[in-house]
């Protein structure tokens, strides 16, 4: 018969099960990808499930720390191994049914990376989950002032990615879909008529040949890059608007299969930024056959 002590651990980990989306959530926050994401839970999952800790803050709180401070670890990990990246690294994007089940924008996850792990982790908990600071205090380890000021240098950092607002959502689909329309012509003056004068290019493909490495600037400079990277993909590849990370953009498929998204920021009437993510490893969570990952 099995002692209370599989019990107990069966109990701790049908909590942990209960919570998975918000903790799915915090994780994906802290490091824009679903798949590391994901390896941080099912590591803390083990911990949790095994006797983590929990005689000084409530079970969700103790969670909390547990999956913020696994992903803070796994995050100067993976800095450490960014030096050398080729091209920009930008998030994995996440689908997601409307602009109100939003994961995180793809801009500002971008913008993130400029954040130090504690930073981060501030910023995620604070300004975009809305905990107390009392609690996020306990579960950095930190006192409430330095909290505070914490958030008040992510929000140096960010710069004004953590103040834009978002384009009107009518406005926003309207220019998303004229882009979709110039990708599929593979036209550049097509591609021009809908980005701004002063658009940003940033892209990443996980590899060196494709993308540019550096940041491009300018109507006809990022019409050519874009016109450049679609070129290369297999010419049965499909561009239409989806919904990823809250809002709508472009992806482009071989069948059912992912091969690039577009993640889009607009302004007045045009595109003012565009993020290219290609290749297969970033685009995982966008296919048809993965399973829908709840994330809260």
């Amino acid at each position: 018969m099995p002692g209370p002590e599989r019990f107990v651990g069966q109990r701790r980990t049908a909590l942990f099960d209960e919570q998975r989306p918000r903790l799915l959530g915090i994780a994906y926050r802290m490091l824009g990808a679903l798949s590391e994401a994901e390896a941080v839970l099912d590591d803390s999952r083990e911990r949790w499930s095994a006797g983590y800790p929990t005689e000084l803050q409530d079970p969700q709180t103790a969670l909390t720390t547990l999956v913020t401070r696994a992903a803070m670890d796994r995050l100067r990990h993976l800095h450490a191994g960014r030096p050398g990246y080729a091209g920009s690294w930008l998030p994995e994007p996440v689908p997601c049914r409307s602009r109100d089940d939003e994961p995180m924008s793809i801009e500002l996850l971008a913008a993130m990376e400029r954040l130090s792990p504690l930073e981060r982790a501030a910023y995620v908990l604070r300004v975009t989950l809305a905990r107390p600071y009392p609690e996020v205090a306990t579960v950095l380890g930190r006192r409430p002032p330095a909290v505070r000021q914490l958030v008040r240098r992510a929000r140096v950092h960010l710069g004004d990615a953590a103040t834009r607002d978002p384009a009107d959502a009518t406005r926003h689909a309207v220019v998303v879909r004229r882009l979709a329309a110039a990708c599929r012509s593979l036209s550049v003056a097509a591609l021009a008529e809908v980005l701004g004068p002063d658009v940003v290019l940033l892209s990443d493909d996980g590899r060196s040949a494709v993308v540019r490495a550096r940041p491009v600037v300018g109507r006809d400079r990022v019409a050519r890059s874009i016109v450049a990277v679609l070129r290369r993909l297999p010419r049965s590849a499909l561009a239409d608007v989806e919904v990823f990370n809250g809002a709508t953009g472009v992806v482009l498929r071989v069948g059912h299969d992912p091969v690039c998204a577009l993640g889009v920021r607009v302004g007045t009437a045009n595109v003012a930024s565009v993020l290219l993510v290609a290749g297969p490893r970033k685009l995982t969570a966008l296919s048809a056959r993965a399973a829908p990952t709840a994330i809260v």
